[in-house]
């Protein structure tokens, strides 16, 4: 597939080494709520290519599990409701698939809500370890941004400036659409990043035309390229 002109949007996205920053920054949060609910919302944007909106409107519901597939992990899809139907659905990677059940681990230590019930925002607020109620974009900026500058000062520590410097400014939305970038310049996956999550910024519009449509994948086909992206997480 064509490639859009890389400058057009990198300098708000992250480079590789940048995420590895962040993704070392996880390692530290706390082993409660709070810290697997910062997780799992930076993994849904780096690894399911998911923009800070559609992440808050996320419900339990969203994710769909599939069977069992030749002995592998279940498939399990999103579904993002406010998205044109070819790229509605998106198939959860495992490093999301694990923050996932972290998250749902501790949140059900905290049933202040009924969390249990449907139709609920999976994201609560928190307030002094305490769920007072969802999360709206704003604390879901400040959480993030938050992590973020703890990955700036790990930049900063091993003396990669530039780096510390855009960490120190950047937001959740840069972290949406990295994946893809990084897949390309590793040369990794190939079309997976489209045909697996419907991220299509490094794709030339009219080079989607040409395309397989994407929701004819067949379940062999997303466990094997599942696979092929697992050296972007391992």
């Amino acid at each position: 597939m064509a490639l859009m002109a890389a400058d057009q949007f990198q300098k708000c996205v992250l480079t590789l080494p940048e995420w590895k920053y962040i993704n070392r920054s996880l390692v530290s949060v706390s082993n409660d709520e709070q810290g697997a609910r910062v997780t799992l919302a930076i993994y849904l944007a780096y690894y399911a290519d998911l923009k800070p909106g559609e992440i808050l409107k996320l419900q339990r519901e969203s994710f769909r599990i599939g069977p069992s597939i030749y002995g592998e992990s279940p498939i399990c899809r999103l579904h993002i409701a406010n998205r044109k139907p070819i790229r509605a659905s998106v198939v959860v990677l495992p490093p999301v698939l694990a923050a996932l059940e972290r998250y749902l681990v501790h949140s059900e230590k905290n049933k202040c809500l009924a969390f249990e019930e449907g139709g609920q925002p999976l994201f609560r607020y928190i307030y002094k370890r305490v769920p007072k109620g969802f999360l709206s974009l704003s604390e879901l900026n400040r959480i993030s941004k938050a992590q973020l500058r703890q990955a700036a000062e790990i930049a900063r520590h091993e003396k990669n400036f530039i780096s510390a410097q855009r960490l120190g400014q950047a937001t959740l939305g840069w972290v949406t659409h990295s994946f893809e970038l990084h897949c390309r310049a590793a040369n990794i996956g190939g079309d997976l990043p489209w045909y697996l999550l419907g991220a299509r910024k490094t794709i030339a519009g009219t080079t989607l035309e040409y395309c397989r449509d994407r929701r004819l994948m067949s379940d062999e086909e997303i466990v094997h390229g599942i696979a092929d992206l697992v050296p972007m997480w391992s």
